[in-house]
């Protein structure tokens, strides 16, 4: 696991890794796995973020699951190893685009990759639906202007009921700098990605092992918190007839 995270800090796998670590070979051969989908759709490293980021919350006093969801996306640049790609037209990027959802402490409840082509509105919808069970207690989605509109409102509407409603923050229109309220949250959270090298740009093939770094890097940034505290069980986090849990044990 140190060294996959490691990884997600750098260009490729097998740069830079210490001669202590394993083989790059080796540590690639368990991120193969560890990033696949089990019949859930959830991986190993979803299943491990999931466990850090619940720990993390209840240490600071909270709930495991968020009641409020800060939305944001951004479109990153492919590099010529990419091969699923779209074109952003209001920022110009071709790429991917990372949606993301994250708590008030800026730790992730939700994240989805798409095309840069796909709408911020409509990749949040797709965010949220696609993670459902870590949304289970809900109450607010805080965006920016962005995400204006009753079709927005109602998508969410659909997936949580009348119990859960949308709140834009709009930027001031003086034209200075102003921190937006709790806006700036999920802001810092993509600040925090920017420190790994390897999400500069989109390197991989398929979004869905876009989406596994991301995870990986998240990660790096839980157990640098406390890495003296063990906060899961990895075999745990993996079915006994998986032929994963061998890996992961």
């Amino acid at each position: 696991m140190n060294c996959m995270c490691i990884a997600s800090c750098l260009s490729a796998f097998g740069i830079h890794i210490r001669h202590t670590f394993p083989k790059w070979q080796n540590v690639y051969y368990h991120y193969r796995m560890w990033k696949a989908a089990g019949p859930d759709g959830e991986s190993v490293l979803d299943r491990v973020e999931r466990k850090l980021v619940e720990a993390a919350r209840l240490e600071a006093g909270r709930e495991a699951q968020a009641s409020m969801l800060i939305v944001d996306s951004r479109s990153v640049k492919n590099a010529d190893t990419a091969e699923e790609s779209g074109y952003d037209g209001g920022k110009k990027i071709s790429g991917m685009k990372l949606h993301l959802g994250v708590d008030t402490l800026g730790l992730p409840h939700a994240k989805l990759v798409t095309a840069a082509n796909v709408g911020d509105r409509e990749g949040a919808l797709l965010m949220m639906e696609a993670n459902m069970a870590n949304l289970g207690r809900l109450e607010k989605v805080l965006c920016d202007g962005g995400y204006t509109g009753d079709d927005f409102a109602l998508g969410v509407f659909r997936l949580f009921g009348p119990d859960t409603r949308v709140e834009c923050v709009l930027r001031s229109e003086l034209h200075s700098f102003v921190v937006l309220p709790k806006r700036w949250v999920v802001e810092r959270s993509f600040a925090w990605l920017d420190n790994c090298r390897r999400l500069w740009k989109n390197c991989e093939r398929s979004f869905h092992s876009s989406l596994q770094m991301v995870n990986l890097a998240f990660i790096s940034l839980l157990l640098r918190r406390d890495p003296k505290k063990p906060c899961f069980n990895l075999p745990s986090l993996v079915p006994n007839d998986s032929p994963v849990f061998l890996i992961a044990a």
